[in-house]
């Protein structure tokens, strides 16, 4: 009995020795949590990526719910130096642990701080997010298998979000595939209070309040074209107080753009300046190649008819556009030629857009002030501007392109000019200008590789005039 006794204390001792390693053991991971954090995800960075990466600090709360990453840094692969493909000063995530056991993700805030996101496409083609990870072995092929595995959804969880905040974020996109280097940025700032994620696959989705607002965009011009930028925008802003995307209605209460310059040029070559960027990177294959694809790929389950999907009906509660200027510019003849505005301000409430092949557009009020006004004559001609006018200001109270009648109350004009040529070859000037930008051949007609929106058959309601000013 004595030996038994000694030995059920010694595995007593045992256990209790055991329990106090674990405890001690859970008690120095814990206090130094932040620690294997860190060097565990810099250890990933550096094993998974080409270039690896480096994180500066972590807290980790997890009574409270918080975890704090500082100093991310996300080094770009070989030949797509110098910047780093991502950069975060810190980002902040407070969240509901306890929501977790419930299948559901809780967040109570989410702040991101400096975030710079850099995207390089290379003289091969290669984008540099896509060349990041470190290359490895294929591993041996499945063996197929004599009964089909039946294909079960991704469990996505359900996601609470009270607040999500993001301050100083910017982007870059950057070309190096062209002649010279393009690149396009803005800077960026977002602000969403209250976002429910109940299915993402059905779109079951609710978005609070939104404010965003999108501050120093800039595309640069493609190559063979002039060297003021593309387009230009000071700030472009967009609030909503509830997005529904189940809804057969999306409605935005505001949208404003602030200082926007715009340029769209056509080279000596014939080239547009927005085509030739369109195609640099979203080439259109040819027909030939398209066709022997199809006819190479098996019939699949996706190729069956698709369900028809009909857009949402966009309502805006108000749009403000203020000093925005455009020009269009033009030196296929060798000749420089220009027209444009010097600036535009814009205001319309409630506009409504619909079915735009039922012409379905609506808005309660329209007022817009177009100045500076001019239009050059084509080569060929005296040096007297074919159109100028110092402003135009339009007016309307209620308009709806699908009814019958569209009126508009006001238009006021102001110190218009016009200068109407015929040259010495019997051409006049307003036909031969439009005749350059917009060629009316039966060829360029029957095209069928140019494609067009749908067009309503009606051909378009009555405009009525109310009152109009020429000074």
């Amino acid at each position: 009995m004595e030996v038994k006794r000694r030995k059920r204390v010694s595995l007593n001792k045992i256990k209790v020795g055991v329990m106090l390693m674990v405890v001690v053991g859970l008690v120095i991971a814990l206090l130094n949590i932040d620690t294997i954090a860190r060097i565990g995800t810099n250890t990933a960075l550096n094993h998974y990526l080409v270039a690896g990466g480096e994180l500066e600090a972590v807290d980790v709360r997890l009574l409270e719910g918080r975890v704090t990453l500082s100093g991310l840094v996300i080094h770009p692969p070989p030949g797509f130096e110098p910047h780093p493909v991502l950069f975060l000063k810190r980002i902040e995530v407070d969240m509901a642990p306890w929501a977790l056991l419930k299948g559901k993700v809780v967040i109570e805030n989410l702040v991101v701080k400096g975030l710079s996101l850099n995207i390089i496409r290379d003289k091969k083609g290669q984008l540099s997010p896509l060349e990041l990870m470190v290359a490895r072995s294929p591993g041996p092929e499945p063996q197929p298998e004599n009964q089909p595995i039946e294909e079960v959804p991704p469990w996505i969880p359900m996601v609470h979000a009270h607040a999500i905040q993001g301050e100083d974020v910017s982007f870059r996109l950057t070309d190096r595939m062209l002649e010279k280097d393009w690149s396009a940025s803005l800077n960026a700032g977002l602000k969403i209070e209250g976002l429910q994620i109940e299915d993402v696959l059905n779109l079951d989705i609710l978005v609070g309040r939104v404010n965003l607002k999108l501050n120093d965009i800039l595309v640069d011009q493609p190559p063979g074209f002039s060297r003021e930028p593309m387009l230009a925008v000071n700030k472009l802003a967009v609030a909503s107080e509830s997005i529904n995307l189940k809804s057969p209605e999306i409605s935005i209460h505001m949208v404003g753009l602030d200082r926007m310059a715009a340029s769209l040029e056509r080279n000596q070559e014939g080239d547009v300046n927005l085509f030739k960027l369109v195609d640099a990177w979203l080439p259109v294959s040819a027909e030939g190649d398209d066709q022997e694809a199809n006819a190479n790929t098996p019939a699949t389950a996706a190729d069956a008819p698709a369900i028809p999907f009909k857009l949402p009906t966009l309502v805006v509660d108000s749009i403000q556009l203020k000093s925005i200027s455009a020009q269009l510019l033009d030196s296929m003849d060798g000749q420089p030629w220009r027209a444009g505005f010097d600036g535009l301000d814009l205001s319309v409430t409630a506009l409504a857009v619909g079915d735009l092949s039922e012409m379905a557009v609506s808005l309660a009020s329209f007022d817009m002030d177009l100045r500076g006004i001019n239009v050059d004559q084509p080569p060929g001609y005296s040096e007297t501007p074919l159109l100028s006018m110092a402003s135009l200001k339009l007016a309307s109270q209620g308009m709806d392109l699908a009814a019958t009648e569209v009126t508009v109350s006001d238009v006021t004009l102001d110190t218009l000019n016009v200068s109407l040529e015929r040259n010495a070859e019997q051409e006049i000037n307003l036909l031969k200008l439009a005749e350059s930008w917009l060629p009316t051949s039966d060829e360029d007609n029957n095209d069928p590789s140019m494609p067009g929106p749908a067009l309503p058959e009606s051909p378009g309601p009555e405009v009525n005039i109310h009152g109009v000013v020429v000074d």
